[in-house]
């Protein structure tokens, strides 16, 4: 048998009908909004995006493709791929953290290759495999080929297509 899940009763004389909330962005979102911006070649305006470790990380892998990030505020920051320019993710950025991964789907479409080592870095929580994103990409018509610890993905003769991911 689950237990209960905690409760929140809030109490009060005055029923509340106006205001707002500001939510804050989390580490986790603002850095795949970076990554996402590498599918267009339009400025992106990203809001809510904490000035943490991990946003200088993807910022630095943005700009290293040749991207540019523009801070506007202190949680406000705007992202251009227009001349993102390199395919190749070196060694000592991936060992920074995971999110190089998330950059071969778009870097593929963009350039129709792409590289990067699987020796991602990231928090310590445990091994975490990346099989499943390139396995992912595979089945929707990457070519993969793994030379030591490095992969190199390319856009196979049909091109990339949609796939049902399992």
């Amino acid at each position: 048998m689950q237990k209960p899940l905690p409760k929140l009763r809030i109490t009060g004389g005055k029923r509340l009908t106006k205001g707002e909330i500001s939510i804050a962005g989390s580490s986790n979102q603002v850095t795949k909004a970076i990554i996402a911006a590498l599918t267009t070649d339009e400025p992106v305006l990203i809001k809510g995006a904490p000035d943490v470790d991990e946003r200088s990380i993807v910022e630095n892998l943005f700009q290293y493709l040749g991207g540019s990030v523009r801070t506007l505020e202190s949680d406000v920051i705007e992202v251009c791929a227009k001349g993102v320019d390199k395919w190749a993710i070196p060694e000592e950025l991936c060992r920074k953290n995971r999110i190089a991964v998330l950059c071969a789907g778009p870097l593929l479409k963009r350039f129709g290759k792409v590289s990067f080592f699987g020796a991602l870095g990231g928090d310590k929580i445990g091994k975490r495999p990346v099989y499943f994103h390139i396995d992912g990409l595979a089945q929707m018509g990457a070519h993969v080929e793994q030379v030591d610890n490095q992969y190199h993905l390319s856009v196979g003769d049909r091109g990339l297509h949609g796939a049902h991911i399992k």
